[in-house]
C-alpha cells in the first residue's frame, strides 16, 4: 500500500514538471532554448504520467468503504442434549434386578451362592436362619417372574410370582415385598431387610434397563 502511494506521488510529480516545462517553453522569453518537438514530448510525457496516475488511483482501496463483515459459521451439534425429564433408576432397584436375574439364571445350585452374597449377614440370618444351604435348597426349587418398583433411594418394591424350576408350572404363590438396601464397602449394595406389603405405589421399573 505504501509503495503504491509513493509511485503515484512520483507520477504526479513527473506530470507536473512535464506540463510546467512545456508551458514555460511556450513563453517567448523561454522558448529560445526549447524546440517545439521537445515541448510536444513533454506534453506527451505529462499526459502519460497523468493517465497512469488516474489508473493507480482507481486501483487503490477506498478508505471510506468498509470491508464486508465475515459471516460466522454455524455448526450443528450432533450431541444429544441431556433431558432432566428422563427418569434415572436408583441403585437399589437395579441391585434387586441383578439379584433376581442371578436366581433365575442359575445353572446349578452352586450358582445360587452369588445371589446369597447380595444379602447382608443380618438378613441372611433373618430370612434363611444364617444357613446358605437352606437358602440354596429353596431357590433351586423355584424361579420367579418379578415386577420391580423404584421407590426411595434405598428402597424398592417387587411383585413376585413363583414357578417350579423343574417344569415351569406356577406354584400359585404371589406376593408383594418391600426391600431395604444399604451401600457397603467398595460401593457394593446389600439387601438388609424385606417385608410383605399389600401393593406398591412406587414407579414401575422395566427390568434390564
Amino acid at each position: 500500500m505504501e509503495i503504491q502511494t509513493g509511485v503515484l506521488a512520483v507520477l504526479a510529480l513527473v506530470a507536473f514538471v512535464a506540463f510546467a516545462l512545456a508551458i514555460l517553453g511556450s513563453i517567448p522569453k523561454w522558448n529560445i532554448w526549447m524546440k517545439s518537438w521537445q515541448r510536444i514530448a513533454l506534453v506527451i510525457i505529462g499526459l502519460l504520467a497523468l493517465y497512469i496516475l488516474l489508473i493507480g488511483l482507481e486501483l487503490l482501496p477506498n478508505p471510506l468503504q468498509k470491508e464486508p463483515e465475515a459471516t460466522p459459521e454455524t455448526t450443528t451439534s450432533t450431541e444429544t442434549p441431556f433431558s432432566e425429564d428422563l427418569p434415572i433408576p436408583r441403585r437399589a432397584v437395579q441391585v434387586l434386578d441383578e439379584y433376581y436375574q442371578l436366581i433365575n439364571n442359575a445353572a446349578n445350585k452352586l450358582d445360587l451362592g452369588e445371589a446369597w452374597h447380595y444379602l447382608s449377614p443380618g438378613f441372611q440370618c433373618s430370612s434363611s436362619n444364617c444357613d446358605e444351604d437352606e437358602y440354596k435348597k429353596f431357590w433351586w426349587s423355584v424361579t420367579v417372574e418379578y415386577e420391580l418398583y423404584d421407590c426411595e433411594v434405598n428402597e424398592s418394591d417387587v411383585h413376585l410370582t413363583y414357578y417350579n424350576r423343574n417344569d415351569g408350572t406356577p406354584t400359585g404363590e404371589t406376593k408383594f415385598l418391600r426391600y431395604t438396601l444399604e451401600e457397603g464397602m467398595n460401593e457394593n449394595w446389600f439387601i438388609v431387610n424385606g417385608e410383605v406389603i399389600e401393593g406398591s405405589n412406587c414407579e414401575p421399573y422395566t427390568t434390564g434397563e
